[in-house]
């Protein structure tokens, strides 16, 4: 499970979406619920699966990204 958390430097907890992708293969797009969201998988392939979280903002909140290396074991 791989989970984004959106904050916002003041103002509203952010709404919005994350899309979480594989590389480029999307895993899918979620709507924030509270400024979290999680999306579970088993779409990963073994070795170094580079996940990214991103945000695509909203009228008040800037759109962010972040990245992780997950590695998968045989």
């Amino acid at each position: 499970m791989f989970t984004a958390t959106v904050t916002a430097t003041s103002g509203p907890t952010p709404t919005g979406s994350v899309t979480f992708k594989n590389g480029s293969v999307v895993l899918g797009t979620v709507p924030l619920t509270g400024g979290v969201e999680s999306i579970r998988t088993s779409n990963l392939t073994v070795g170094g699966n580079t996940i990214a979280a991103i945000y695509t903002g909203n009228a008040t909140d800037a759109a962010s990204a972040a990245t992780i290396t997950q590695e998968v074991a045989q």
